[in-house]
């Protein structure tokens, strides 16, 4: 029974989105082929810096792909044994590495289960402080500027975003969104505060002095 499919994670559209179609096209081409027959790439742009993370991604299926392949037979085996049609051998030591093979298959399983964790801590954020109503352009423009920072070459780790967010906070909450866009317009790698004419403009927009006054902001 062969391998015969190719995963896409939706964690991978944050970093994906920073690349040109062309590149997006030769990236998902080289993963097929990756997958298919082990050929290597040959990249001439961006996608080069997304390759290692697909092709960790791929070998870690490939190999719990064979890993369960390997399970159904040896079960297989064992229902043969049960009716009489097989005569078990002695102990291997793949039968004794077995459990080792399980907790592995499960460690992966946390880890993606924790990837795509990580992956929400915009949604999550953006949920939690704003509210469902309004998170989504929050959410947006989180996206947007950790989309920016992969195009500049200096993608946001899990603890950058901490960081970010956290930063983001010592701000006030109606000005967050124009912050994000302030730095993506600017080619900004940090954020900073708004401008006074900027401030004046987000303070002056007439649902913005609506929240206030109603003290949502």
């Amino acid at each position: 029974m062969a391998w015969t499919f190719l995963r896409v994670y939706f964690d991978q559209i944050e970093s994906w989105e920073a690349l040109s179609d062309a590149e997006r096209g030769r990236l998902l081409l080289a993963a097929l082929k990756y997958a298919a027959r082990g050929d290597p790439p040959e990249f001439s742009g961006n996608e080069r810096y997304q390759w290692p993370q697909v092709r960790s991604q791929i070998d870690r299926e490939k190999q719990s792909y064979l890993q369960k392949v390997k399970q159904c037979s040896d079960a297989g085996k064992a229902s043969a044994e049960s009716r009489g049609n097989y005569q078990r051998p002695s102990t291997t030591v793949n039968d004794r590495q077995r459990p080792l093979i399980k907790e592995q298959e499960q460690n992966q399983e946390q880890e993606q289960r924790n990837t795509e964790k990580k992956a929400d801590a915009f949604r999550e954020f953006a949920m939690e402080e704003v509210g469902a109503e309004y998170g989504g352009d929050l959410y947006e423009a989180l996206r947007e500027f950790s989309a920016f920072r992969t195009k500049m070459k200096a993608p946001l780790t899990d603890n950058a975003k901490a960081r970010l967010l956290s930063r983001l906070k010592s701000f006030p909450q109606n000005q967050w969104v124009d912050i994000l866009h302030q730095s993506v317009d600017k080619g900004w790698k940090d954020i900073y505060p708004l401008k006074k004419e900027e401030q004046e403009a987000v303070t002056n927009n007439p649902f913005v002095r609506m929240l206030i006054e109603e003290g949502e902001l």
